[in-house]
């Protein structure tokens, strides 16, 4: 869940810089996935914007060293 919720994030700060989304662009994108997956839970203007700060403050070679740190944690070795 917090691949995806990076992921999600990641995707918002892309086309932010690429294409100069303003930051309503969150607003638009949290009331459109309300209309289009109403069952969907969790993707609100907050969450959103939540995502992106996890996003920003995590890149993805820092979410790639906790990976290769916890499986060297969860492999026993004596």
């Amino acid at each position: 869940m917090l691949f995806h919720y990076w992921k999600m994030g990641n995707y918002i700060l892309y086309h932010q810089n690429l294409q100069g989304w303003d930051g309503k662009v969150i607003k638009r994108l949290a009331q459109a996935i309300r209309f289009n997956y109403p069952e969907k839970k969790g993707y609100s203007v907050r969450n959103l914007a939540y995502m992106c700060q996890f996003a920003r403050s995590y890149p993805l070679g820092a979410l790639r060293s906790f990976i290769e740190t916890d499986m060297k944690l969860i492999t026993p070795s004596v």
